[in-house]
């Protein structure tokens, strides 16, 4: 990701506070960020459109894609575990903690890993199609996002430090 995070580009300028963040500003500084703008967002009175999904299951793996239609401006949740996420066509740019990112679908679908915990602001600048896969043999949806998906940062940090304690009593 790119981490000089002042350039957001040709955004709209009621869209750039979204993306707007001091180069300087911590992993943890651009989490609130983003969570404050999901704050603003849910102000204003939440989506105004709804998220076109597809939702397919094979052995082992779960595929989500959706579609966001060209101005839609939406806050994503916070993923648990890293997966892998496929733009096959559109133009969005993307803020999340490690940086801000423009991808723009020109010949060929751009496919990049997630790193766990990860949570974005995203603008959607033309249509786009962004599919993102999880490991899982689990088909119900609502477990699936029990799975991968954290209500909070604070989850995460509890579920981290669960984790560490019991490496601790296992390593004793």
């Amino acid at each position: 990701m790119n981490t000089e995070l002042i350039t957001v580009g040709n955004l709209p300028p009621q869209i750039k506070d979204a993306f707007n963040i001091s180069p300087n500003s911590s992993r943890k500084e651009i989490r609130q960020h983003i969570l404050s703008f999901e704050d603003y967002l849910n102000s204003l009175g939440g989506a105004e459109f709804e998220v076109e999904e597809n939702h397919s299951f094979s052995d082992g793996v779960y595929v989500r894609t959706v579609f966001l239609k060209a101005g839609n401006l939406i806050t994503g949740k916070i993923h648990k575990t890293e997966h892998s996420n496929i733009i096959s066509m559109g133009d969005v740019s993307v803020l999340t903690e490690f940086g801000y990112e423009r991808y723009t679908v020109t010949d060929r679908p751009i496919i990049f890993k997630s790193a766990p915990w990860t949570k974005r602001i995203v603008f959607a600048h033309k249509d786009t199609s962004w599919t993102v896969i999880h490991p899982t043999h689990e088909t119900d949806l609502v477990k699936i996002e029990e799975q991968v998906i954290a209500k909070s940062y604070e989850e995460l940090e509890q579920i981290e430090s669960q984790t560490v304690f019991e490496l601790e009593v296992k390593a004793q």
